[in-house]
C-alpha cells in the first residue's frame, strides 16, 4: 500500500522555493538551486515539480525547464500554508 503523502511533499518543496524566491531579486528559481537545497531524490523532486506545474504552482513557460516562476497561486499557497514570514 502507497501512502500518498502528496500535500506534504509539495509543502516540503514550496518551502525551499518561496525561501529561494524571497532571497532573490529574480523572477525565477533554478531547478539547480532547488535539487540542491532538497534532502530528497532528483526523481521525486521532478514528481513533485510536476504536480505543482499541474496546480499551476510554478510555471516554467518562460524560461524553460531550468528556471521556474512562483505563480500567484504558488504566492497564494505560500501565504496560507505560513510559508512566509
Amino acid at each position: 500500500m502507497i501512502i500518498d503523502k502528496t500535500n506534504d511533499e509539495i509543502k516540503e518543496v514550496m518551502l525551499i522555493i518561496v525561501m529561494l524566491f524571497e532571497n532573490n531579486t529574480k523572477d525565477y528559481i533554478l531547478y539547480s538551486e532547488i535539487v540542491r537545497n532538497l534532502n530528497i531524490s532528483r526523481i521525486m523532486t521532478d514528481l513533485i515539480l510536476n504536480k505543482m506545474l499541474d496546480q499551476k504552482l510554478i510555471d516554467n513557460k518562460k524560461y524553460g525547464n531550468t528556471h521556474l516562476q512562483l505563480t500567484d497561486e504558488g504566492k497564494y499557497y505560500a501565504i496560507e500554508h505560513k510559508l512566509i514570514k
